[in-house]
């Protein structure tokens, strides 16, 4: 049942339930309250009974429907419900006069007599393509009071706009005016189509009907009437459907705010900056610089990762302060790296939350700056290499000049002489003493003075002046001209004495090589010691000419080269130690081994190897020990060296030889090679028989080196053969199979007895084929003693096989006694044997089993003569013509077809 309204305000009639009897609703066109008479003033005339299917809310009269049906008394009310939850703060506010929401509001009734103007066409609301919505049929335009947030719990959602994030509208309190909608705050409504509800813990509960009775206090204040809401009003009276002054976007009649970007139509301003803004921007912000590095659409994340970004783009450029701080030159480029990284990882978050233009920026940002910073960063120029290198430079400071030539100014080359030059180059004149005159223009400027000067003091000078000219050529041997400091060494020559070393020695790091041969010339004849130190610090520069100097010093001076080779040893210089190690092979003293083991352990390794090395050329017995450890690290140095030691070191390698693990024990094996004697063969012979295959080569080879005569192919092959790897011992047979028997034939048969017993077939076939040509006359003995084995019955058809291979007549007896036990490897063993078991064979002929007499027939056959085996098979043809007739028959027919060939012997002759 429901009962009508009629709202006094605007002229519109409703339905609304029985259940809202004697209270008060809002109109929802107008907003006014209007009172629901209650049952006992509304005849059954008045009410109408519910459709079928009609909602639960009040509907609205149609205005063409009569007033005078009856309907039947409403129920009795319901009693109130309880008060809705409080409303969000998040939800958005909305405007009662002008609901969104609404539908097409129905115009008032016309009084009667007046003409009713026609219906306009109801607006289509633009839809998408991919959406089917329900409509109304066109008949029935009711519009229902359920469109109004007051009564309503959920709002409609709209066709063309995605609504579903818009929560109901909040209560109107009675107490306080409602605010303007052009003084309302805008609240962020989520991103454009995104389809979510405003983030609130309250579930929206379904609003109260119950309103309070009317009050003195307005419920809410109306717009500014302008122009703008003028027209509003005049096209929301026609029912017109509007677009979007601001974006363009459609909107409902009655809307005032569009719910797309925010802008207000009855003021003109916009609410937001657009659509999913979080940011308010001032006005001029929609540019693209404003969009990649202003704050317009600027979320907060995506501000710290712009903060980010920034970031990594300085550290890019925070090296280049190495150009004036060059403490950062070396962590630069790690800084930069860092800044890059920084860059790239601002780039990747932004491209994750969707923002490629902003994670391009970042990201060409970042590389922009690590290129220049690459094209301008400054170069560390520490040389690692350079630093490594501890040789010395030879950039020993040049001495002063004199200072009697300092405000000379030095001719060119190419000037020809002026009067003064040409009147000293005439030389003295008469009376003036011509040493004095050449000695002070011996630091003229002119070069071509000063050697002039110096060739005459040098050819002319007399015994008694000597000395005071070769003070005055002291102070030209730190002269520019090359020529001149040679011409100054020869005049210092003219008066040698204590001094005289002192002089020369700065000049062995001259930058001509000219000057320093003639300073190791003089030095090598002056055979000063105290040269000595000065000569042995230019070895690793000069080892030729040092060489050649310190040879011509006395034998009873090598002492104090010893001493200056020993001081080297300390230098700083890796190259200058190594030498001095290697020198001190020769010039060794008694304190030199000791100093020469502590640099065993000299960070430079060609130090360690000479050390090493001069060590075995000095053959110090108490050296040995730290000769053997430094096999370990330093193997080819320290093989050498015990190699240099010779004899003296063969016990101690030789335990190395038998103790050590396979490393050392190759090292050992190949020194004994070159110092071992013939008591290191036994320990050879136990390496060469190891499984290491590089130890047993060794060995061998170590071996060959000591006793040639002694190690042939033969006992090669012996060696292998007693290895227990199958493919060495199988090179040994075969390698004896093509060799003659020599001094080592005994070892070799015993030998073969062992092999010819293998579990390895290919073994005992490659010895089969080498007994023949090795056995000996206690092969035989030694394979029948193997006959007797009964437990293993497998071993003895083996000795069996391998007496066939060996075709000893004695064996012919013994393997045809097992005959009936070893059928058929014992008549096959006889087959092998050939004519020196022809015996064996024919007295088998009258064996009790049928079967051994036709193997014994067979094999007659094969080899048998015509002296005994004819005779033989014609005497089993009497006996047996019945069952081995035709048999015989054939087999003394084959024995007579057979050639006539020369008896071999019967075995190998004895030695």
């Amino acid at each position: 049942m429901s009962i009508e309204i009629h709202c006094e305000q605007c002229q519109k009639r409703y339905r609304v339930k029985a259940d809202l009897a004697g209270k008060r609703v809002r109109c929802s066109n107008c907003g006014s309250p209007v009172s629901v008479p209650d049952g006992l003033e509304q005849t059954g005339e008045d009410a109408l009974p519910d459709a079928p299917g009609e909602s639960k809310f009040a509907q609205e009269i149609p205005a063409d429907t009569p007033p005078q049906v009856k309907r039947p008394a409403p129920p009795k009310a319901a009693p109130p419900k309880a008060a809705p939850p409080p409303v969000p703060k998040q939800v958005v506010r909305f405007d009662p006069r002008f609901d969104p929401q609404a539908m097409t509001d129905m115009p008032a009734p016309q009084p009667p007599g007046v003409p009713q103007a026609p219906k306009p066409a109801p607006q289509r609301t633009p839809q998408s393509a991919s959406k089917k919505v329900e409509r109304q049929p066109a008949d029935r335009d009711i519009g229902f009071a359920d469109e109004d947030p007051l009564f309503m719990s959920k709002p409609r959602v709209a066709d063309y706009d995605n609504l579903a994030d818009t929560a109901d509208a909040p209560a109107i309190s009675d107490d306080s005016p409602e605010p303007r909608l052009d003084q309302e705050p805008t609240i962020p409504r989520g991103r454009r189509g995104s389809g979510k509800l405003a983030d609130t813990d309250v579930t929206p509960a379904e609003p109260d009907l119950e309103i309070p009775g009317p009050s003195e206090r307005p419920i809410f204040s109306m717009p500014a009437d302008n122009e703008v809401m003028k027209k509003f009003r005049a096209e929301q009276a026609a029912g017109q459907n509007r677009r979007c002054t601001g974006c363009g976007g459609p909107m409902k009649v009655g809307a005032v705010i569009c719910l797309n970007c925010g802008f207000n139509a009855a003021t003109g301003e916009r609410g937001g900056d657009g659509s999913g803004d979080w940011d308010e921007a001032g006005e001029g912000s929609t540019t693209l610089w404003s969009k990649l590095f202003g704050k317009a659409n600027w979320k907060p994340e995506d501000r710290a990762l712009r903060k980010l970004a920034i970031l990594g783009v300085l550290l890019c450029f925070v090296p280049l302060i190495g150009l004036k701080v060059p403490l950062l030159v070396r962590p630069g480029i790690y800084i930069a790296y860092a800044g890059l990284a920084l860059a790239i990882l601002s780039a990747g978050l932004f491209a994750k939350r969707m923002r490629f233009t902003r994670a391009a920026v970042a990201a060409a940002a970042g590389l922009i700056a690590f290129a220049v910073y690459s094209n301008l960063r400054p170069i560390d120029l520490d040389d690692h290499l350079t630093r490594a290198d501890d040789t010395p430079r030879r950039d020993a400071p040049r001495p002063m000049k004199s200072g009697n030539d300092g405000n000379r100014v030095k001719p060119a080359p190419g000037d020809a002489p002026t009067s003064e030059v040409m009147l000293i180059l005439k030389g003295p004149a008469e009376g003036i003493d011509p040493v004095n005159w050449y000695v002070n223009y011996l630091g003229h400027a002119d070069a071509r003075v000063r050697f002039k000067s110096a060739n005459y003091l040098i050819a002319n000078t007399p015994a008694g002046r000597k000395e005071e000219v070769a003070r005055v050529f002291e102070g030209r041997l730190n002269d520019e001209h090359p020529q001149m400091r040679r011409l100054a060494i020869k005049g210092v020559a003219l008066y040698i004495d204590d001094h005289t070393t002192g002089v020369l020695t700065p000049l062995l790091k001259d930058e001509e090589e000219e000057v320093r041969g003639d300073v190791y010339q003089l030095l090598a004849k002056l055979k000063d010691t105290k040269a000595l130190p000065a000569i042995v610090a230019r070895m690793s520069d000069d080892g030729t000419l040092a060489r050649e100097a310190l040879a011509a010093f006395d034998a009873s001076q090598k002492p104090a080269i010893t001493r200056a080779f020993e001081l080297s040893l300390k230098s700083d210089n890796a190259r200058q130690r190594e030498l001095a190690c290697r020198e001190l092979a020769t010039y060794g003293g008694p304190n030199t081994p000791g100093l020469l083991l502590g640099l065993l352990d000299d960070p430079d390794l060609g130090v360690r190897c000479a050390a090493v090395l001069t060590l075995g050329k000095l053959k110090d017995p108490r050296t040995l020990d730290a000769i053997m450890t430094r096999l370990i690290y330093d193997r080819t140095a320290a093989m050498a060296a015990l190699e240099a030691f010779g004899s003296g070191a063969e016990k101690p390698v030789l335990s190395l030889l038998k103790t050590g693990n396979t490393e050392m024990r190759l090292a050992a094996a190949e020194v004994l090679g070159t110092i071992g004697t013939k008591e290191c063969i036994p320990a050879l012979h136990d390496a060469a028989v190891d499984n290491d295959a590089r130890l047993a080569a060794t060995a061998k080879d170590a071996w060959r080196k000591i006793a040639p005569d002694d190690f042939t192919p033969s006992m090669e092959s012996i060696v292998d053969m007693e290895s227990e790897i199958t493919s060495r011992q199988r090179a040994g047979l075969e390698r004896l199979a093509e060799l003659k028997p020599d001094k080592h034939q005994d070892q070799v048969a015993k030998a073969l007895v062992r092999s010819a017993m293998s579990d390895d077939l290919l073994v005992r076939e490659a010895a089969q084929k080498a007994l023949p040509i090795w056995g000996t006359r206690d092969t035989a003995p030694a394979f029948m003693e193997l006959l007797g084995e009964k437990i293993h019955p497998a071993r003895r058809q083996l000795a069996e096989m391998a007496l066939g291979a060996l075709k000893d007549p004695r064996g012919a007896a013994a393997v045809a006694r097992w005959a009936s036990v070893d059928y058929p490897v014992a008549m096959q063993s006889l087959a092998d044997m050939g004519p020196v078991a022809e015996d064996a064979v024919i007295d088998l002929l009258v064996h009790e089993r049928t079967d051994i007499q036709r193997e014994a027939i067979k094999i007659l056959k094969l080899w048998g003569t015509r002296q005994k085996a004819i005779p033989a098979l014609q005497g089993v043809l009497t006996r047996e013509r019945a069952r081995l007739g035709n048999e015989v028959l054939d087999a003394i027919d084959a024995i007579n077809r057979r050639p006539i060939v020369p008896r071999k012997p019967l075995t190998q002759p004895a030695r």
